[in-house]
């Protein structure tokens, strides 16, 4: 789980500028300070920064991406989200590091399967480009929500994937 503020590029600031800040500060820690002050978790937070005349501007809103996730629910086959070269690699290397009990990944076809640990039964097909680009979900026994908050949970929250898995399962209720 991230502890900090997440950093934004310039192409993403973009996004928040119909957002109103909510505020600007000459130092990162100094950003951290005051949300802590405001009873704020610093990781519910983004920022941009740049520079004026030699001084360094930080920037801070709350964090959209955390708080609407960045893979939203659509029909098996169809792009659910565009992802950054970065968001795709760490969703390789998670599943490809992982060893859990609850949940396995396997790779097959260009797929990356997500496999529930106790009963070995395919719960959702992810297809990730490596350099970025359109994800994909491929009909296993979860629901468009289930999978969309799976990777929700490991890409955006830094979720363990055995804790997104149970957390994905305990969503079976929701309509698709």
């Amino acid at each position: 789980m991230r502890r900090s503020l997440r950093k934004i590029d310039s192409q993403e600031v973009q996004q928040y500028a119909q957002s109103e800040p909510l505020f600007t500060v000459t130092s990162l820690d100094e950003a951290r300070q005051r949300l802590v002050d405001m009873g704020q978790d610093p990781a519910r937070y983004c920022f941009y920064t740049w520079m004026r005349q030699g001084v360094r501007y930080y920037r801070v809103w709350e964090d959209q991406r955390l708080k609407e996730g960045i893979v939203k629910p659509a029909p098996f086959g169809q792009e659910a989200a565009r992802l950054k070269r970065a968001d795709a690699e760490k969703l390789y290397t998670v599943a490809k590091r992982f060893a859990g009990d609850r949940v396995e990944f396997a790779q097959r076809d260009g797929v990356l399967w997500v496999i529930d640990g106790e009963t070995g039964k395919a719960k959702v097909g992810i297809s990730v480009p490596v350099v970025g680009g359109g994800l994909i979900f491929y009909q296993g026994e979860w629901n468009e929500h289930q999978a969309a908050h799976f990777v929700n949970a490991l890409l955006v929250r830094g979720q363990r994937p055995d804790a997104a898995f149970v957390e994905a399962e305990a969503l079976a209720g929701v309509p698709s």
